[in-house]
Protein backbone atom coordinates (compact mmCIF):
# COMPACT_ATOMS: atom_id res chain seq x y z
CA UNK A 1 0.00 0.00 0.00
CA UNK A 2 3.08 2.52 -0.56
CA UNK A 3 2.36 6.11 -1.82
CA UNK A 4 3.20 7.15 -5.46
CA UNK A 5 6.64 7.80 -6.28
CA UNK A 6 7.45 11.45 -6.14
CA UNK A 7 8.20 11.56 -9.51
CA UNK A 8 4.13 11.56 -9.80
CA UNK A 9 3.09 13.82 -7.35
CA UNK A 10 6.06 16.22 -9.00
CA UNK A 11 5.03 15.93 -12.61
CA UNK A 12 1.09 15.90 -11.69
CA UNK A 13 2.18 19.56 -10.68
CA UNK A 14 3.68 20.58 -13.75
CA UNK A 15 0.80 19.53 -15.97
CA UNK A 16 -1.95 20.60 -13.72
CA UNK A 17 -0.30 23.84 -13.56
CA UNK A 18 -0.98 24.35 -17.42
CA UNK A 19 -3.95 23.12 -17.46
CA UNK A 20 -6.25 25.39 -16.22
CA UNK A 21 -6.92 24.07 -13.10
CA UNK A 22 -7.27 25.68 -9.78
CA UNK A 23 -8.94 25.89 -6.64
CA UNK A 24 -12.85 26.32 -8.33
CA UNK A 25 -15.65 24.05 -8.23
CA UNK A 26 -16.12 20.94 -10.00
CA UNK A 27 -19.20 21.31 -12.26
CA UNK A 28 -20.99 20.40 -15.60
CA UNK A 29 -24.64 20.99 -17.64
CA UNK A 30 -26.32 18.66 -19.76
CA UNK A 31 -27.61 15.36 -19.61
CA UNK A 32 -30.54 13.57 -18.76
CA UNK A 33 -31.69 10.47 -16.58
CA UNK A 34 -31.59 7.41 -17.29
CA UNK A 35 -34.21 6.09 -14.93
CA UNK A 36 -33.04 2.86 -14.60
CA UNK A 37 -31.86 1.54 -10.82
CA UNK A 38 -30.15 -1.54 -12.23
CA UNK A 39 -26.64 -2.51 -10.97
CA UNK A 40 -24.26 -0.96 -13.52
CA UNK A 41 -26.48 1.04 -15.35
CA UNK A 42 -25.84 5.12 -15.90
CA UNK A 43 -27.41 7.59 -14.02
CA UNK A 44 -27.18 10.34 -16.35
CA UNK A 45 -26.59 9.94 -20.34
CA UNK A 46 -24.62 11.34 -22.06
CA UNK A 47 -21.76 11.24 -19.54
CA UNK A 48 -20.17 15.21 -19.58
CA UNK A 49 -17.18 16.28 -21.33
CA UNK A 50 -15.48 17.69 -17.80
CA UNK A 51 -12.14 18.62 -19.51
CA UNK A 52 -10.59 18.66 -22.69
CA UNK A 53 -6.94 18.93 -24.24
CA UNK A 54 -5.01 18.56 -27.57
CA UNK A 55 -1.86 15.90 -27.68
CA UNK A 56 0.24 19.41 -28.33
CA UNK A 57 -1.40 20.93 -24.96
CA UNK A 58 0.02 18.04 -23.03
CA UNK A 59 3.38 17.83 -24.92
CA UNK A 60 4.14 21.91 -24.01
CA UNK A 61 3.40 20.91 -20.56
CA UNK A 62 5.31 17.56 -20.51
CA UNK A 63 8.61 19.53 -21.98
CA UNK A 64 8.43 22.10 -19.84
CA UNK A 65 10.28 21.15 -16.90
CA UNK A 66 12.81 18.34 -16.19
CA UNK A 67 10.30 16.58 -13.74
CA UNK A 68 7.84 16.47 -16.80
CA UNK A 69 10.48 15.77 -19.24
CA UNK A 70 11.02 12.68 -17.29
CA UNK A 71 7.76 11.70 -17.23
CA UNK A 72 7.30 12.12 -20.77
CA UNK A 73 10.44 9.78 -21.34
CA UNK A 74 8.42 7.57 -19.55
CA UNK A 75 5.07 7.52 -20.79
CA UNK A 76 6.03 8.77 -24.01
CA UNK A 77 5.40 11.55 -26.19
CA UNK A 78 1.39 11.97 -25.92
CA UNK A 79 -0.14 10.96 -29.22
CA UNK A 80 -3.72 11.92 -28.36
CA UNK A 81 -5.73 14.70 -26.88
CA UNK A 82 -8.15 13.36 -23.92
CA UNK A 83 -11.80 14.49 -23.20
CA UNK A 84 -12.37 13.74 -20.10
CA UNK A 85 -16.31 12.66 -19.11
CA UNK A 86 -17.58 12.45 -15.31
CA UNK A 87 -20.00 9.13 -15.10
CA UNK A 88 -21.89 8.73 -12.38
CA UNK A 89 -23.13 5.09 -12.26
CA UNK A 90 -25.07 2.61 -9.50
CA UNK A 91 -23.22 -0.40 -7.87
CA UNK A 92 -23.00 -1.36 -4.00
CA UNK A 93 -22.03 -1.26 -0.70
CA UNK A 94 -20.23 -3.56 1.78
CA UNK A 95 -23.82 -4.78 2.78
CA UNK A 96 -24.70 -5.16 -0.69
CA UNK A 97 -27.25 -1.71 -0.19
CA UNK A 98 -27.81 -0.22 -3.35
CA UNK A 99 -25.93 2.91 -3.90
CA UNK A 100 -24.02 5.17 -6.77
CA UNK A 101 -20.60 6.09 -7.90
CA UNK A 102 -18.46 8.09 -10.07
CA UNK A 103 -15.98 7.55 -11.97
CA UNK A 104 -13.30 9.59 -14.97
CA UNK A 105 -13.86 8.46 -18.56
CA UNK A 106 -10.55 9.33 -20.51
CA UNK A 107 -11.49 8.96 -24.48
CA UNK A 108 -8.62 9.73 -26.94
CA UNK A 109 -8.87 12.42 -29.62
CA UNK A 110 -6.87 13.66 -32.23
CA UNK A 111 -6.42 12.67 -35.95
CA UNK A 112 -3.69 10.11 -35.38
CA UNK A 113 -5.19 6.65 -36.09
CA UNK A 114 -4.14 5.47 -32.55
CA UNK A 115 -6.41 7.63 -31.32
CA UNK A 116 -9.62 6.64 -33.88
CA UNK A 117 -11.91 3.53 -34.09
CA UNK A 118 -12.42 0.76 -31.76
CA UNK A 119 -9.69 1.18 -29.07
CA UNK A 120 -8.80 -0.79 -26.10
CA UNK A 121 -9.77 -0.65 -22.86
CA UNK A 122 -7.93 0.47 -19.47
CA UNK A 123 -10.30 -0.43 -16.15
CA UNK A 124 -7.90 2.05 -13.75
CA UNK A 125 -8.18 1.47 -10.06
CA UNK A 126 -6.45 4.11 -7.37
CA UNK A 127 -4.41 3.50 -4.72
CA UNK A 128 -5.65 4.54 -0.74
CA UNK A 129 -6.87 8.26 -0.46
CA UNK A 130 -8.11 9.26 2.37
CA UNK A 131 -9.96 12.47 1.09
CA UNK A 132 -13.68 11.94 0.25
CA UNK A 133 -13.56 14.24 -2.51
CA UNK A 134 -11.22 12.14 -4.38
CA UNK A 135 -12.54 12.53 -7.83
CA UNK A 136 -10.02 11.34 -10.87
CA UNK A 137 -12.33 13.00 -13.78
CA UNK A 138 -10.97 16.25 -11.98
CA UNK A 139 -7.44 15.62 -12.47
CA UNK A 140 -7.01 18.80 -14.24
CA UNK A 141 -7.39 20.98 -10.65
CA UNK A 142 -4.20 21.09 -9.02
CA UNK A 143 -5.81 20.78 -5.97
CA UNK A 144 -7.77 17.82 -6.47
CA UNK A 145 -6.53 14.77 -4.12
CA UNK A 146 -6.53 12.82 -7.61
CA UNK A 147 -4.53 15.09 -9.44
CA UNK A 148 -0.98 13.33 -9.12
CA UNK A 149 -2.79 9.43 -9.95
CA UNK A 150 -4.83 11.28 -12.43
CA UNK A 151 -2.31 12.67 -14.81
CA UNK A 152 -0.21 9.83 -14.84
CA UNK A 153 -3.00 7.82 -15.86
CA UNK A 154 -4.17 10.09 -18.56
CA UNK A 155 0.39 10.62 -19.81
CA UNK A 156 0.53 6.68 -19.77
CA UNK A 157 -2.85 5.33 -21.54
CA UNK A 158 -5.24 8.15 -22.43
CA UNK A 159 -2.42 10.00 -24.21
CA UNK A 160 -1.31 6.87 -25.93
CA UNK A 161 -4.74 5.77 -27.17
CA UNK A 162 -6.50 4.09 -24.52
CA UNK A 163 -9.77 4.49 -23.39
CA UNK A 164 -9.81 5.00 -19.84
CA UNK A 165 -12.00 3.90 -17.28
CA UNK A 166 -11.27 4.99 -13.46
CA UNK A 167 -13.53 4.68 -10.78
CA UNK A 168 -13.72 6.58 -7.73
CA UNK A 169 -15.12 3.69 -5.64
CA UNK A 170 -18.07 3.70 -3.34
CA UNK A 171 -17.82 5.92 -0.80
CA UNK A 172 -15.62 8.93 -2.50
CA UNK A 173 -16.96 11.92 -4.34
CA UNK A 174 -20.53 12.47 -4.86
CA UNK A 175 -21.26 8.71 -3.44
CA UNK A 176 -23.80 8.87 -1.30
CA UNK A 177 -22.02 5.62 0.75
CA UNK A 178 -21.13 6.83 4.31
CA UNK A 179 -18.12 4.67 4.14
CA UNK A 180 -15.35 3.13 2.04
CA UNK A 181 -15.79 -0.89 1.41
CA UNK A 182 -12.23 -0.60 1.90
CA UNK A 183 -10.36 -4.11 0.49
CA UNK A 184 -13.59 -5.58 0.52
CA UNK A 185 -12.87 -7.94 -2.27
CA UNK A 186 -16.71 -9.21 -2.96
CA UNK A 187 -17.75 -5.23 -3.64
CA UNK A 188 -14.88 -3.86 -5.17
CA UNK A 189 -14.81 -6.02 -7.72
CA UNK A 190 -18.29 -5.11 -8.38
CA UNK A 191 -17.79 -1.87 -8.15
CA UNK A 192 -15.22 -1.98 -10.77
CA UNK A 193 -17.60 -4.22 -13.22
CA UNK A 194 -20.45 -1.88 -12.71
CA UNK A 195 -18.10 1.28 -13.74
CA UNK A 196 -16.80 -0.97 -16.65
CA UNK A 197 -20.52 -1.79 -17.80
CA UNK A 198 -21.63 1.84 -17.21
CA UNK A 199 -19.08 2.95 -19.07
CA UNK A 200 -19.61 0.27 -22.63
CA UNK A 201 -23.33 1.18 -22.05
CA UNK A 202 -22.09 5.72 -22.16
CA UNK A 203 -19.31 5.18 -24.96
CA UNK A 204 -21.14 4.63 -27.88
CA UNK A 205 -23.60 7.37 -27.07
CA UNK A 206 -20.68 9.79 -27.62
CA UNK A 207 -19.27 8.09 -30.94
CA UNK A 208 -17.02 5.64 -29.06
CA UNK A 209 -16.42 2.23 -30.14
CA UNK A 210 -15.37 -0.20 -27.04
CA UNK A 211 -14.66 -3.50 -28.73
CA UNK A 212 -11.30 -3.76 -28.07
CA UNK A 213 -9.26 -5.51 -25.89
CA UNK A 214 -9.31 -4.92 -21.68
CA UNK A 215 -6.31 -3.87 -19.48
CA UNK A 216 -7.26 -3.81 -15.84
CA UNK A 217 -4.32 -2.41 -13.74
CA UNK A 218 -4.12 -0.54 -10.52
CA UNK A 219 -1.66 0.50 -7.70
CA UNK A 220 -1.62 -0.61 -3.82
CA UNK A 221 -5.07 -1.10 -3.43
CA UNK A 222 -6.02 -0.88 -6.57
CA UNK A 223 -3.64 -3.50 -7.11
CA UNK A 224 -5.53 -5.51 -5.00
CA UNK A 225 -8.85 -3.80 -6.28
CA UNK A 226 -7.81 -4.78 -9.93
CA UNK A 227 -7.44 -8.60 -8.65
CA UNK A 228 -10.79 -8.39 -7.67
CA UNK A 229 -12.32 -7.35 -10.49
CA UNK A 230 -10.39 -9.84 -12.81
CA UNK A 231 -12.31 -12.48 -10.34
CA UNK A 232 -15.70 -10.35 -11.09
CA UNK A 233 -15.35 -9.95 -14.57
CA UNK A 234 -14.13 -13.53 -14.81
CA UNK A 235 -17.32 -14.80 -12.94
CA UNK A 236 -19.67 -13.14 -15.23
CA UNK A 237 -17.88 -14.31 -18.56
CA UNK A 238 -16.14 -10.93 -19.31
CA UNK A 239 -13.45 -11.50 -21.03
CA UNK A 240 -9.82 -9.87 -20.04
CA UNK A 241 -6.85 -9.24 -21.84
CA UNK A 242 -4.50 -8.66 -19.47
CA UNK A 243 -4.22 -7.37 -15.58
CA UNK A 244 -1.22 -5.47 -13.73
CA UNK A 245 -1.95 -5.57 -9.87
CA UNK A 246 1.10 -3.36 -8.83
CA UNK A 247 2.22 -3.61 -4.87
CA UNK A 248 -0.84 -5.22 -4.33
CA UNK A 249 -2.12 -5.71 -0.11
CA UNK A 250 -2.62 -9.41 -1.31
CA UNK A 251 -2.10 -11.27 2.12
CA UNK A 252 -4.33 -8.55 4.43
CA UNK A 253 -4.93 -11.12 7.26
CA UNK A 254 -1.52 -11.68 7.04
CA UNK A 255 -0.72 -8.01 7.22
CA UNK A 256 -3.15 -7.24 10.34
CA UNK A 257 -1.61 -10.18 12.37
CA UNK A 258 2.12 -8.74 11.86
CA UNK A 259 1.04 -5.29 12.32
CA UNK A 260 -0.78 -6.08 15.54
CA UNK A 261 1.88 -8.70 16.78
CA UNK A 262 4.53 -5.61 16.60
CA UNK A 263 5.07 -5.32 13.03
CA UNK A 264 3.12 -2.02 11.43
CA UNK A 265 4.57 -0.42 8.41
CA UNK A 266 3.94 3.06 7.30
CA UNK A 267 0.27 4.20 6.92
CA UNK A 268 -1.06 1.66 9.58
CA UNK A 269 -2.80 4.71 11.45
CA UNK A 270 -4.89 4.90 8.54
CA UNK A 271 -4.86 1.12 6.78
CA UNK A 272 -6.54 0.23 10.42
CA UNK A 273 -9.70 2.29 10.39
CA UNK A 274 -10.23 2.03 7.00
CA UNK A 275 -9.83 -1.63 7.88
CA UNK A 276 -11.91 -2.28 10.45
CA UNK A 277 -15.19 -0.14 9.00
CA UNK A 278 -14.85 -1.66 6.07
CA UNK A 279 -15.14 -5.05 7.95
CA UNK A 280 -17.44 -4.11 10.44
CA UNK A 281 -19.88 -2.78 7.75
CA UNK A 282 -19.14 -6.29 5.72
CA UNK A 283 -19.85 -8.77 8.47
CA UNK A 284 -20.93 -6.69 11.63
CA UNK A 285 -18.67 -8.86 14.31
CA UNK A 286 -15.18 -7.10 14.01
CA UNK A 287 -15.82 -5.70 17.64
CA UNK A 288 -18.62 -4.87 20.09
CA UNK A 289 -17.85 -1.20 20.03
CA UNK A 290 -14.88 0.69 18.84
CA UNK A 291 -13.13 1.07 22.14
CA UNK A 292 -12.74 -2.67 21.54
CA UNK A 293 -9.63 -1.53 19.51
CA UNK A 294 -9.56 2.07 19.74
CA UNK A 295 -7.94 4.48 22.49
CA UNK A 296 -10.77 6.36 24.15
CA UNK A 297 -9.82 9.83 22.40
CA UNK A 298 -10.13 8.58 19.42
CA UNK A 299 -12.93 5.53 19.79
CA UNK A 300 -15.49 8.18 19.35
CA UNK A 301 -15.98 8.53 15.33
CA UNK A 302 -13.09 6.25 14.18
CA UNK A 303 -16.34 4.60 12.03
CA UNK A 304 -16.79 7.77 10.19
CA UNK A 305 -13.22 8.99 10.14
CA UNK A 306 -12.49 7.54 6.74
CA UNK A 307 -12.19 8.68 4.11
CA UNK A 308 -12.51 12.73 4.78
CA UNK A 309 -9.75 14.53 4.57
CA UNK A 310 -6.30 14.86 2.79
CA UNK A 311 -3.35 13.29 4.80
CA UNK A 312 -1.63 16.16 5.54
CA UNK A 313 -5.23 17.83 6.97
CA UNK A 314 -6.26 15.08 8.73
CA UNK A 315 -2.57 13.97 10.49
CA UNK A 316 -2.79 17.99 11.58
CA UNK A 317 -5.74 17.41 12.74
CA UNK A 318 -4.96 14.63 15.07
CA UNK A 319 -6.82 12.17 14.25
CA UNK A 320 -5.67 9.92 13.41
CA UNK A 321 -1.91 10.00 15.17
CA UNK A 322 0.74 10.14 12.25
CA UNK A 323 2.83 7.10 13.78
CA UNK A 324 1.48 5.91 17.09
CA UNK A 325 -0.15 2.88 16.66
CA UNK A 326 0.94 1.75 19.94
CA UNK A 327 1.45 3.09 23.53
CA UNK A 328 4.79 4.55 24.35
CA UNK A 329 5.65 1.71 26.50
CA UNK A 330 3.16 -0.85 24.96
CA UNK A 331 3.75 -4.80 26.18
CA UNK A 332 4.67 -6.13 24.29
CA UNK A 333 7.09 -3.37 22.67
CA UNK A 334 8.75 -3.31 19.67
CA UNK A 335 9.73 -6.25 17.72
CA UNK A 336 12.84 -4.31 16.23
CA UNK A 337 14.25 -0.95 17.40
CA UNK A 338 13.19 0.68 14.00
CA UNK A 339 9.85 0.16 14.79
CA UNK A 340 10.24 2.11 17.83
CA UNK A 341 8.48 5.36 15.98
CA UNK A 342 5.05 3.33 16.17
CA UNK A 343 5.28 3.21 19.78
CA UNK A 344 4.23 6.84 21.23
CA UNK A 345 2.15 8.78 23.47
CA UNK A 346 -1.73 9.58 21.94
CA UNK A 347 -1.70 6.02 20.66
CA UNK A 348 -4.57 4.81 18.29
CA UNK A 349 -4.90 1.25 19.61
CA UNK A 350 -5.35 0.33 22.74
CA UNK A 351 -3.35 -2.88 24.08
CA UNK A 352 -5.99 -3.67 26.70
Amino acid sequence: MRRLPAIAVASAALLLAGCGGGGGGFSFSGGSSTGSTARGSVVTLPPPVVASLSASDLTILLIANTTGQQLKQLAGTPVCGIDVRYLTYRTIGGQGEATTATAAVMVPTGTNPSCNGTRPIVLYAHGTATARAYNIANWVNVNQPAAAEGSLVAAFFAAQGFIVVAPNYAGYDTSPLPYHPYLNGNQQGKDMADALTAARTALPTVGVATGGSLLVAGYSQGGYVALAALRELQSVGTSVTAVAPMSAPSAISLLIDYSFSGWPALGATVFTPFITTSWQNEFGNVYTATTDIYSTQYANGIATLLPSLSPDTLFSSGAPPQLALFPANGVPGPVNPSLSIFYGSGNLVTQA
